[in-house]
């Protein structure tokens, strides 16, 4: 892989508008407390004193959620818990 590519997957925690731009609607403080306590390890890429997210990674915890979402609902929809 192209380093510039690597480079265009990562973005500064510190950079708020880069984080929306992203669609990551988490607060850099928030981002950095995850981190710190080990909450998904994987997503985030220290380099010196700078912490990154990776994207692919953000990316494949979101798709994962999304699908555990789905997957609620429509367990709630058989129990009849749910409307259509």
């Amino acid at each position: 892989m192209n380093i510039h590519q690597d480079k265009a997957r990562i973005i500064p925690v510190r950079d708020e508008s880069l984080l929306r731009e992203h669609d990551i609607y988490l607060s850099p403080k928030t981002l950095r407390k995850m981190h710190c306590v080990g909450k998904n390890p994987e997503l985030f890429i220290k380099i010196g004193a700078r912490l990154f997210i990776d994207l692919a990674r953000w990316d494949d915890l979101v798709s994962k959620a999304r699908q555990r979402t789905q997957t609620r609902v429509e367990k709630l929809r058989k129990k009849g818990l749910l409307g259509s």
